[in-house]
């Protein structure tokens, strides 16, 4: 699964990609760059591509079974979205005042950061005590 954490204008996130409790990649960058979007993945990777089409205005297709979400930034906001089957695509801004996180390890990381520790700092936490997120931790200035 994964980690993706906001705090203080910094996005971090893991590089593990798993399929139930198998580590499938090590070093998946989730960071997506599309038209002039930065977009932080998680849920089912075969999503990942949907999503971002949604993001950038597609349509959804009906029949098909989603579970994605994701933190992007567009103009130096950030926004989080997600996209399944029981509350279709959805947007809202998040505030940069506050801090955040999406994924299995969200959990972990809001703690952290809650106790003082920086976007990295959660990711890593994160890391350490869930077995659905690892690897090398990227981050990304708002």
């Amino acid at each position: 699964m994964t980690i993706i954490a906001y705090k203080d204008g910094i996005v971090a996130y893991d590089s593990y990609l798993t399929r139930g409790n198998i580590v499938t990649d090590f070093g998946f960058n989730k960071h997506f760059k599309r038209s002039g979007y930065h977009i932080f993945l998680c849920g089912s990777v075969s999503d990942y591509e949907l999503l971002v089409d949604l993001i950038l205005g597609g349509s959804l297709i009906t029949g098909y079974t989603y579970n994605a979400e994701a933190l992007y930034v567009k103009d130096r906001k950030l926004y989080h979205c997600s996209v399944d089957n029981s509350e279709g695509f959805w947007v809202r801004p998040s505030r940069l005042e506050v801090s955040t996180a999406i994924g299995s390890g969200s959990d972990l990381a809001y703690a952290a950061m809650d106790c003082g520790r920086s976007a990295k700092q959660a990711v890593a936490v994160a890391i350490k005590r869930s077995i659905y997120c690892g690897g090398k931790i990227g981050s990304f200035k708002v």
